[in-house]
């Protein structure tokens, strides 16, 4: 999970931290973000901001509840999107996401407009995560988690997706196996 933004707001706040452009997930330092309005004025940090900088914008107006977001490229998980594959409840980390798992298919390119902007925050809904096809993850913090927290969610979410993946796998060659095994 290193490619991606991450932004955070304080609850009540109409300015968000944003991470800059330009860095992975893993070089951010807290120099790294800028001050951005809900409207997208950069008030304050250092640094050119990311185009889909407006996703996060969009999701915290639709949102109150939510005080982080993150994207990235998961990818197990971005095979989920890519597919159109529902999330089954296969292991304990996949029931993080019993609330749903939507897929956002009108396009897979980046997000850099107020109006697509606005269906994502439309399909995540109440839901934790939205899957992008073919384009990653944007998974949401509610009710002040720690911006890790939903980092290890991202991760769960991953997991989860492997997980699948390989039960699948399995029944199939498991299902193969049992035929060839069978009497004539």
């Amino acid at each position: 999970l290193t490619l991606g933004h991450i932004s955070g707001r304080l609850r009540g706040a109409s300015v968000v931290f944003i991470k800059r452009k330009g860095l992975g997930l893993e070089e951010v330092t807290p120099d790294d973000f800028a001050l951005v309005t809900l409207e997208g004025v950069q008030v304050g940090g250092r640094g050119p901001l990311h185009l889909e900088n407006v996703l996060h914008l969009e999701i915290y107006r639709a949102r109150p509840d939510v005080n982080a977001v993150i994207h990235t490229h998961p990818p197990y998980a971005t095979a989920f999107g890519a597919t159109g594959t529902a999330l089954r409840y296969i292991c304990h980390d996949s029931v993080l996401f019993a609330d749903g798992l939507p897929v956002f298919d009108e396009t897979a390119d980046l997000i850099v407009n107020a109006a697509q902007a606005r269906a994502i925050a439309r399909v995540l809904g109440t839901c934790k995560a939205v899957l992008l096809k073919n384009h990653g993850v944007f998974a949401i913090g509610r009710n002040h988690p720690k911006i890790k927290q939903v980092l290890r969610d991202l991760l769960d979410l991953d997991l989860s997706s492997l997980v699948q993946m390989d039960c699948s796998l399995l029944s199939g060659l498991l299902a193969e196996k049992l035929i060839s095994l069978a009497p004539d």
